[in-house]
């Protein structure tokens, strides 16, 4: 009698686990580094990099000699998760010359 209650329980345990796996509620999260369109707003040509530092901090990668920083916003969601990258060029006097940003939605 033991036994067959000991099974039951080990059964009703199962079914409860595979009915509530589909309901559990998954919160969004932003990794990387975040920033806003406020933030890509406020950037203006031939600002220095100190000055863009300043609006956004440090960047995430720093490439060709330094000429070039990327800052990387990620986002998970239940159902899909956006990366939108934000590209810098700077000149030889340091000075910002281009702005590109990408989005990709999964």
């Amino acid at each position: 009698m033991t036994i067959k209650s000991n099974n039951y329980k080990l059964l009703f345990g199962i079914l409860t686990t595979f009915a509530f796996a589909g309901c559990m509620y998954i919160a969004p999260v932003d990794q990387g580094k975040t920033f806003s369109g406020k933030q890509i707003h406020a950037l203006k040509l031939h600002m220095s990099k100190a000055d863009v530092k300043k609006i956004l901090g440090e960047p995430v990668t720093q490439h060709h000699g330094k000429k070039c920083w990327t800052y990387v916003d990620y986002h998970f969601a239940q159902h899909h998760q956006d990366r939108q990258q934000l590209i810098l060029n700077f000149n030889q006097k340091d000075q910002l010359i281009r702005v590109e940003t990408r989005v990709r939605h999964s």
